[in-house]
C-alpha cells in the first residue's frame, strides 16, 4: 500500500489546519488505497483538532518546529533538530507523496524533493501573504509535482507572483437540510466576526462600523471570536473600544470550542478581511441559512452573490459596512429569500463530498507518477 504524509504548519483551530482535519477525516471514510499520516509541525493549541483525529483513528505526529526562545543560537539549534527529525520521518515512513497543506512548508518541500519524494502543495494563502514568501514559493512551485489552490483569485495571485498556476479546488462543508429562517426578536441585532485576531482579518473595520450604528441609536452588539495572533493589534482594538465607550456593545469570545454554536448565536456574520482566498467560515454560515456581510475582496465574490445569497461591501470601508447592516436591519423580511439561496449555494457548489473527491483525484494522480 502506498503512503501519503500530510503536513500542516500547526495544529491550531484555525483555517488551514481545520481544512486539513476535515480533509483527512473525509478521505478516511472513503475506500482509499493508500495509508495516511498527518504531521503537525507545531502544536499551538490543537488539542480539540487532534482529538477528532484520534476519534477517527487517523495517525498523526506533533512536532515542535517553532520555539519562543529569543536567542538566535537556540532558535537555529531548535530548527536544526526539527529538520533532522523530518529527515528521519521521511526515511522511516517512506511516503510516496508529501501533501503540504500550506505555502509555509518550504523547507519540508525542499527536503522531500531532495529525498526523491513526490510533493503536492495546496496553497490556501492570498496575494498579500504569498508576496512575503515570493521566492520561496517560486522555488516550491518549481520543485513540486502538483499545485492546488483554493480559488480562482488565489490562482491569479500565484501566477502573478511566480508564473505558475494550479488546479482550483474550492473548500467544501457538509450540506445541512434547509430550515426556513426564523426572524430574531431579540432586543439587539447580534453581529459576529470569527477569525484569527490580526490586522488582515479587519476586526477594526467591524468595530468602527458598530460605532457608527450605535451613534445612530441602533440596537446592535458585536461578538469577536478567534485566536489572538497579533497582541499589538489586539491592544489597539481594546483601546479603540475603551476610548469610544463601546464596552457594553462588544464582547471578545477568544478561541471557541464549536464554531457552529457561535455562528448560530448571530443574526449576521461579518467578514471584513483585507485579503482572503476562500474563507470556510462563510460556507459554514451559509450552510445554516444565516447571512454574511463580507469584503468584496479575494475569493469572496466567488462565493457570495451580493443581495442574493448574502451581502458584499467595499473592502476597508466601515461606512459602507454600516450602511449594509442598517439596510438589513430595516428590511429583515428579505432575509428569508437570502437564507434559502445561501443553503442552495452550498448544496450545489460547495459540498464537502465534491471537495474530497477532487482532492483525492489529485492525490491519486501524483501517486501514479511514482509507478
Amino acid at each position: 500500500m502506498k503512503k501519503v504524509l500530510f503536513i500542516s504548519h500547526e495544529a491550531s483551530m484555525t483555517g488551514a489546519p481545520i481544512y486539513l482535519k476535515n480533509l483527512v477525516i473525509g478521505l478516511n471514510k472513503k475506500e482509499i488505497d493508500y495509508e495516511m499520516l498527518v504531521l503537525f509541525a507545531t502544536n499551538n493549541g490543537g488539542l480539540k483538532l487532534t482529538e477528532e483525529l484520534k476519534q477517527n483513528k487517523i495517525n498523526f505526529i506533533i512536532s515542535h518546529k517553532r520555539t519562543l526562545k529569543k536567542s538566535i543560537y537556540l532558535k537555529l539549534k531548535h530548527r536544526f533538530i526539527y529538520y533532522l527529525f523530518f529527515f528521519r520521518l521521511i526515511f522511516k515512513f517512506k511516503p510516496d507523496l508529501v501533501y503540504s497543506n500550506t505555502a509555509l512548508n518550504f523547507s519540508e518541500v525542499f527536503i522531500s524533493k531532495f529525498l526523491n519524494t513526490s510533493v503536492l502543495i495546496h496553497i490556501h494563502e492570498g496575494f498579500n501573504f504569498c508576496k512575503e514568501l515570493k521566492w520561496r514559493l517560486k522555488i516550491s512551485c518549481f520543485l513540486v509535482d502538483k499545485i492546488i489552490v483554493g480559488s480562482k483569485y488565489a490562482n491569479d495571485a500565484l501566477h502573478k507572483l511566480t508564473g505558475y498556476k494550479g488546479s482550483v479546488v474550492y473548500n467544501g462543508i457538509y450540506v445541512k437540510p434547509f430550515l426556513p429562517l426564523k426572524l430574531s426578536h431579540k432586543p439587539f441585532f447580534i453581529l459576529g466576526v470569527l477569525g484569527t485576531i490580526n490586522p488582515n482579518k479587519g476586526q477594526i473595520i467591524a468595530i468602527k462600523a458598530l460605532k457608527k450604528l450605535v451613534d445612530s441609536d441602533l440596537k446592535v452588539k458585536l461578538y469577536i471570536a478567534g485566536k489572538i495572533a497579533d497582541k499589538d493589534y489586539f491592544q489597539h482594538l481594546k483601546k479603540y473600544i475603551k476610548v469610544n465607550n463601546l464596552q457594553e456593545y462588544i464582547e471578545f469570545k477568544y478561541e471557541i470550542p464549536n464554531s457552529t454554536v457561535f455562528l448560530k448565536s448571530l443574526d449576521a456574520l461579518l467578514v471584513p478581511s483585507f485579503d482572503e482566498v476562500f474563507p470556510t467560515v462563510i460556507l459554514e454560515m451559509l450552510s445554516i441559512g444565516l447571512p454574511v456581510i463580507a469584503s468584496k475582496v479575494g475569493g469572496i465574490p466567488e462565493i457570495i452573490i451580493d443581495n442574493k445569497n448574502s451581502y458584499l461591501f467595499e473592502v476597508g470601508n466601515f461606512i459602507d459596512l454600516a450602511r449594509v447592516i442598517q439596510n438589513i436591519m430595516n428590511n429583515k423580511s428579505q432575509l428569508r429569500g437570502v437564507s434559502k439561496n445561501a443553503v442552495e449555494t452550498i448544496k450545489n457548489q460547495f459540498s464537502i463530498n465534491s471537495m474530497i473527491s477532487k482532492i483525492n483525484s489529485n492525490i491519486e494522480a501524483c501517486l501514479m507518477l511514482k509507478d
